[in-house]
């Protein structure tokens, strides 16, 4: 874990700033310029974001992750993220939208935990629904468990890949001929941050017809 995050350092500290400039090019060039700064732009940014999971779990599997608990209003932040993807759900021409009760969702929480839940399943469902999709989060109390669903109309899990998408690199579509890019980490760092919570995560899925992530959490 250390060899990692020393890595991670040392990759992250000069990529910052190639992603800042990326970004100032490809704002002041035309054409070909701006479009080749693009490419840069995006590619510090995935790279950076492989970096962000790796470490994200090794600090969970590793039990360096310190979960912090506070008292969190669920239905708060289902709507934060859903604003904060609706941009991305655009843009790919996806309906995205909550649905929660209109009393409050408390319980205490590691906000940070579930912001990366909520984050990874969201992007994962957007990425994986065709345009004129639809994604749906939603979020209830039952007992003293609370309930976060994120349900698409993508392309849907095989039965055989479902076995171990939990699993850390595990993807449906593998190899440098993927149709979909990713680390296959986010679907890891779900269960491990739901678990680290005292909770689980489920999926049902059917080929060609969409998924539903089930995360139960203790309030």
């Amino acid at each position: 874990e250390a060899m990692l995050a020393n890595m991670s350092h040392e990759v992250r500290t000069p990529l910052s700033p190639i992603i800042g400039y990326a970004e100032i090019l490809q704002e002041r060039l035309d054409g070909p310029g701006a479009e080749f700064a693009g490419y840069i732009r995006e590619g510090g940014r995935r790279l950076q974001a492989t970096l962000e999971d790796m470490l994200h779990l090794s600090k969970l599997e590793s039990g360096a992750y310190d979960p912090k608990l506070e008292r969190l209003d669920l239905a708060e932040l289902v709507a934060a993220m859903v604003e904060e993807l609706g941009p991305k759900a655009r843009e790919q021409g996806v309906e995205l939208k909550a649905e929660v009760p209109g009393s409050s969702l408390e319980g205490r929480y590691d906000e940070h935990a579930l912001r990366r839940i909520l984050g990874n399943l969201l992007r994962n469902a957007i990425k994986f629904t065709p345009e004129g999709g639809r994604v749906e989060v939603r979020a209830r109390l039952e007992e003293s468990a609370a309930i976060l669903e994120v349900e698409d109309t993508g392309v849907g899990i095989s039965a055989e890949a479902q076995a171990d998408i939990f699993e850390p690199f595990e993807q449906e579509s593998g190899g440098p001929t993927r149709e979909y890019e990713g680390t296959g980490l986010g679907l890891s760092i779900v269960r491990e941050f739901a678990q680290l919570m005292g909770g689980s995560v489920d999926l049902e899925s059917e080929k060609g017809e969409g998924t539903c992530f089930t995360v139960q959490l203790p309030t």
